[in-house]
This record gives structure tokens, C-alpha cells and sequence, in this order.
């Protein structure tokens, strides 16, 4: 075994305080230590097809969150407003935002192209929540209930000439 002399004390080395060791050499003299920053360490030990899957998993969720808020009930009133109160949409505000910030993060040091484009997506839908509060489907669906009856809405003949598919 080789042992390599330290010519100076520890106090008088600096150490980087986010860093972590990313590979060591050896040559007849000196240790050569590379060091990567921490802050960036994840996305070159995290392989790309797992953060698309992850990217892919969370874009899912955010856009079915779009969908269940549009589909709320439009009648009565009172419990679309109670579901989208104050504090309610101030979480759904707080969830977004620490989302960006990680859209953010995996833009500026991802180096996948599809992780980012994933992630770009994940913020297209992210803009598309906070409209969702004011958006009402267009159309009935056969699922939804008719004003004062409980009971499931019946598509008319009308209706259903745009639901077919020729």
C-alpha cells in the first residue's frame, strides 16, 4: 500500500460545503479528488428514463386535479364554493408553486432533453389549474345530474349525434 503525505494541515484546506467526492485518482504523486456540487448531484445519478416516469406520473395528476375541479358540480352553488374555498385554493396555490420550483430546478440541470420537455409540460398544466376554478364543462355529460331531480342526466338524441363516432 502507497501513502500519500498531507504537506499541510486540515485547517489550512478549504472544503466545499455542497460537494461530494465523484471520483478519485491516483498518479505517482498526488490524489487527484473531484468534487460535484450536491445541488446537481441528482440528476447525474438519476437515470433520465425514471425522472420521465416521475415527470409523466406528477403531469398526470395536476391535469386529472384540472379535470375533477372542472367537473365539480355546477349546482348548487354552494359546494363548489365550499370545495374551492380561501384556504383550499391557497394549498392548491402552495402545491403549484413548490411544483415550479422543481420544474425550475430540472430545466436548469437536467441535461436530458425529455426530462425537461416532461417537466415543461408539467408547467403548461400547473397554468392551467387556477382557470380550472372558473371553468365549467360545456357539455352535459350522461353522469350529471339535473337541476332539483338527483338523478343522472339523459343524453337526448340531439346529445348523442356528438358523442358518436361515425
Amino acid at each position: 500500500m502507497k501513502r500519500y503525505d498531507i504537506p499541510y494541515p486540515v485547517s489550512a484546506y478549504t472544503f466545499p460545503q455542497k460537494a461530494l467526492i465523484h471520483r478519485v485518482r491516483f498518479d505517482d504523486v498526488h490524489i487527484h479528488i473531484e468534487l460535484i456540487e450536491q445541488d446537481n448531484n441528482y440528476f447525474q445519478v438519476a437515470p433520465a428514463s425514471a425522472m420521465v416516469r416521475v415527470g409523466e406520473a406528477v403531469n398526470d395528476t395536476f391535469f386529472r386535479f384540472v379535470q375533477h375541479i372542472i367537473g365539480l358540480p355546477i349546482l348548487p352553488t354552494q359546494m363548489r364554493t365550499d370545495i374551492l374555498d380561501g384556504r383550499n385554493r391557497q394549498r392548491i396555490a402552495e402545491a403549484i408553486e413548490a411544483q415550479r420550483s422543481v420544474n425550475g430546478l430540472v430545466d436548469q440541470h437536467a441535461n436530458d432533453p425529455d426530462t425537461k420537455s416532461v417537466f415543461q409540460r408539467i408547467e403548461e398544466t400547473c397554468t392551467q389549474v387556477p382557470a380550472s376554478y372558473f371553468t365549467v364543462p360545456e357539455e352535459l355529460q350522461p353522469d350529471q345530474v339535473i337541476q332539483g331531480t338527483g338523478e343522472p342526466q339523459e343524453l337526448s338524441e340531439a346529445d348523442n349525434e356528438h358523442t358518436d363516432s361515425p
